[in-house]
């Protein structure tokens, strides 16, 4: 009989877990226990994870959580205990995702997910607890607290009311030698439950409450705890000895001279012999597009009449790629998908709402004519392979830019029509997190400043500090930079563009459970973006742009149609001289940085196609490997330029012998052999090893493997060693930095356009940019705005509206009122324009929003929102001037 380990957390423990599952498995299968539960704190996170891999290494998976159980959740001040839920049949984890996903939207009193006996008695009377071992948990489990009370007769009622309940339920019994100083430590503790379990003839479950991988990571993790909570370890530190994913000898050990490690090897059999459970949509992957499509045809006629509408019709170059992409998605039966995201881009047109597809669908003709991108591929030499390729399972990403004022009209259509769940994340903590929960890791060690010095560096965000910080305390260094490397998650979120569609047969809910972001009452799947997809749900990604939000404003000041851009021109001279000067691209989607204006001042565009360029080759990554710098050398003197064969020629002639693009490099591999179907498979493998930060195991045999099946290719084309270890020097190292041209474009080409509008028609894009920026960028763009000459004007009550607003004839842009007040006191004056007097404004407006009304009417004093306006000169039409 083998033990295993069933009470286990992971990283989705957040604040509290300390090991990726996939880590969890390899570990247990390394010591031959042949099954894992996994019970992070009120989260299946992990659940489609531990099946996975449990599957590579032939072992069981137990998925559950370790739940937070009161009395009554809606008495706030109940005491909240823990119990052990795992699943051993599907029917079983079915009931436990609809559980925990009950217990993620009750009242947040306690920020945990809660349930209660009333709960857990309609789960028994819908039989919906078979299949669920229920274990009676650690120290805070209600029947040990009911012993710690002095209580035994109550513990013995609640294990007896848990039976009732669950048809299969253990005693848990766990020992990490503890003296809790309650006259309780664990031996007597665990003496207790099996005395209990004896008198109800119960099985036992010996379980050890694993919150990191190894023995030695017991420091950092309370180190970590530390960090999280701002608090000494000392004060955070699990008590006992250790915490870690144990053998079974090491267990065993802790029950010597008692009987309970036998008959833990007893009951950890009992439910190996129960596990029958199975993942069907995992097993089986299939994706299914909602039936819900109302388009009454097929993908291909709706491709054949707009390009019957487009200026390209009978264009040989069009009919080959259109033919040769239809094949590709019919060959694939991914047509039902591209209608689903026609369906909602169409809608996006037909209501006005700028969308726009951002990456590698850019390279496809067929998204073009859909309306998904702007881009023509045909005209911009894209290509589809980046996108899609016949050896591809999912359907492609195609993420979706839309006007970030839209963007909720959008989802709120595909929630009325489809069964729509947002996608969840889990923010991690390290370093470099941007969540504002990694900032812990400075203030933790600010705390510290009285031990380390004066030394200690002001600042402490990066990695390179910590090292810096080596220099005063070598030690505590080591161990935060330890701590960054281990997989810490703090809590869970929602995906800032990812969706996820339910379909016939395979219903979200059914499978993966939800929890409640409190912050924006938002319920989100507590799977992943990965493991979502690997169950065969249908994902889109809606992404909101401030930019083109800019764009749309723009238009209808114009007069223009909405989304048609046809009447800008293309390389305009006048707008490539703004960009050539750099910083006068402030304003501009993609061009208004530092570093882009750098490129424009460096690159001197005359084109688009340079912009382009400039949008690849002004990233972090390119200019630190050089290969920036190297282009423009390679532009300015042709001589330096050299190609290890003619095919790199063919295809880097363009970028003066520097690989810039990813296509580039699948174009040049597809020329020299290599199956489409293995291009995408060929570059994962290259990027892997940097993306990685460095060769792993893994990396080290993708990226042999494609060199081996590289320098065939080339020795098949002539070439001599040399020649192939400098040909594969340009492919391996533009993993590091090479840019998706396809998505450059797109960008590229929004940004030059906004700059056209910005040159040709300056009011009423500075206009629309005001009106759509929020935030700190707004005083850039005021002073971008007086630069170009453009003057602002005060708010006025009786002109402003609730934003910014086009003056023509002032030739100038005046305040909206919400520049100054808050949005319902905004609207609630414009709405009621025009006014004759503060006497006026009080009486048409209502009180409670429009503040300072009763004070003026009883002093004659201003006051609140009124003392507002007229201190940002708003109330100047109606005689009424800063004081």
């Amino acid at each position: 009989m083998t033990w295993f380990s069933a009470h286990s957390h992971s990283e989705f423990s957040t604040l509290d877990g300390m090991q990726s599952v996939d880590a969890m498995v390899e570990k247990a299968a390394s010591l031959g226990q042949p099954a894992l539960g996994l019970t992070d704190h009120g989260y299946m996170t992990g659940a489609f994870s531990l099946y996975k891999a449990c599957r590579q290494h032939d072992m069981k998976p137990f998925p559950g959580f370790e739940a937070y159980f009161v009395d009554d959740v809606h008495d706030k001040d109940a005491p909240r205990h823990h119990l052990t839920l795992l699943a051993y049949t599907t029917a079983g984890y079915q009931s436990l995702v609809k559980l925990s996903s009950l217990s993620h939207v009750r009242p947040n009193f306690h920020k945990k997910p809660r349930f209660d006996w009333a709960d857990l008695a309609a789960m028994a009377s819908e039989k919906a607890t078979d299949g669920i071992v229920c274990m009676t948990g650690c120290y805070f489990g209600p029947v040990q607290q009911a012993f710690v009370r002095g209580a035994p007769d109550a513990a013995k009622r609640i294990t007896m009311a848990l039976r009732n309940i669950f048809p299969t339920l253990f005693v848990e019994v766990q020992h990490h030698h503890t003296d809790h100083g309650d006259e309780w430590d664990d031996t007597k503790m665990a003496m207790a439950l099996y005395d209990l379990a004896g008198e109800l003839s119960l099985p036992i479950m010996v379980t050890q409450d694993c919150h990191y991988l190894h023995k030695s990571h017991g420091e950092l993790h309370t180190l970590m705890k530390g960090v999280s909570y701002g608090a000494e370890p000392g004060d955070v530190g699990f008590p006992g000895d250790s915490y870690h994913l144990a053998s079974s000898a090491w267990v065993q050990r802790h029950y010597e001279g008692t009987p309970i490690w036998t008959e833990g090897l007893l009951g950890a059999k009992h439910l190996l012999d129960l596990h029958t459970f199975t993942l069907p949509p995992l097993d089986r992957y299939q994706y299914v597009v909602p039936n819900v499509l109302d388009q009454p045809k097929t993908l291909e006629e709706v491709v054949n009449d707009r390009f019957a509408a487009s200026d390209h019709w009978g264009d040989r170059r069009y009919v080959d790629a259109i033919a040769y992409e239809m094949g590709v998605i019919k060959e694939l039966g991914m047509e039902d998908y591209f209608l689903l995201v026609y369906d909602y881009v169409s809608w996006a047109e037909e209501n006005d709402i700028l969308v726009m597809a951002r990456g590698s669908a850019t390279g496809s003709i067929v998204c073009h004519l859909l309306g998904f991108t702007q881009a023509d591929p045909i005209y911009w030499d894209l290509t589809f392979d980046r996108f899609l390729t016949p050896d591809r399972v999912r359907p492609p990403d195609i993420d979706l830019d839309i006007e970030d004022t839209r963007r909720a009209d959008v989802v709120s259509y595909l929630a009325e029509k489809y069964d729509l769940t947002q996608i969840g994340t889990f923010n991690r903590m390290g370093f470099d997190d941007d969540t504002g929960r990694g900032s812990v890791f400075v203030k933790y060690m600010s705390g510290q400043r009285k031990l380390l010095g004066d030394d200690f560096p002001r600042k402490l965000g990066r990695v390179k500090d910590v090292y810096d910080l080596a220099k005063v305390d070598p030690s505590t260094a080591g161990n935060l930079v330890e701590l960054a490397k281990q997989p810490l998650r703090t809590s869970g979120g929602a995906h800032a563009a990812g969706f996820v569609l339910s379909q016939e047969g395979l219903r979200v809910t059914d499978w993966i459970p939800t929890m409640l972001i409190a912050s924006s009452d938002t319920t989100v799947t507590q799977m992943t973006m990965d493991d979502v997809e690997d169950a065969g749900f249908v994902k889109i990604d809606l992404l909101g742009l401030r930019s083109l939000s800019t764009m749309a404003h723009a238009l209808k000041l114009l007069g223009k149609p909405a989304g048609d851009l046809s009447w800008i021109p293309l390389d305009d001279k006048e707008t490539m001289k703004m960009l050539r000067k750099g910083k006068p691209g402030t304003g501009i989607f993609q061009l208004e940085g530092y570093t882009a204006a750098k490129g424009c001042e460096e690159m001197k565009p005359k084109t688009v196609r340079d912009l382009i360029l400039i949008n690849a080759l002004y990233r972090p990554a390119t200019i630190d490997h050089g290969y920036t710098s190297a282009f423009i050398a390679n532009r300015a003197d042709s001589s330096l330029v050299t190609y290890p064969h003619a095919i790199f020629e063919k295809h880097l002639r363009e970028t003066h012998g520097v690989p810039v693009f990813q296509e580039q490099v699948l174009a040049i591999l597809r020329d020299l052999g290599m199956p489409v179907d293995k291009l995408n498979d060929f570059l994962t493998a290259v990027k892997g090893k940097h993306a990685q930060g460095g060769y792993s195991d893994y990396s080290d045999a993708l990226v042999a493997g494609a060199k081996a099946d590289f320098d065939r290719l080339c020795h098949n084309h002539g070439m001599w060693e040399g020649e192939i270890d400098r040909a594969w020097e340009l492919v391996e190292g533009f993993a590091a930095y090479g840019f998706n041209k396809a998505h450059a474009t797109a960008y590229a080409l929004l940004g030059y356009q906004l700059a056209y509008l910005k040159v040709h028609h300056p009011l009423e894009f500075h206009t629309a940019l005001l009106a759509t920026t929020h935030g700190p960028k707004m005083k850039e763009y005021m002073a971008e705005t007086r630069r170009v000459g453009i003057r602002l004007l005060s708010p006025d009550v009786n002109i402003s509206g609730v934003n910014w607003t086009l003056d023509h004839d002032k030739g100038a842009i005046r305040r909206g009122l919400s520049s100054v007040l808050g949005p319902k006191a905004a609207v609630a004056l414009a709405e009621a324009q025009p006014y004759t007097s503060v006497d006026d404004i009080i009486e048409r407006t209502p009180s409670k929003v429009v503040t300072g009304g009763k004070n003026w009417e009883t002093k004659g004093e201003l006051i609140g929102v009124l003392a507002k306006l007229r201190d940002s000169r708003a109330l100047s039409s109606l005689g009424v001037l800063p004081e």
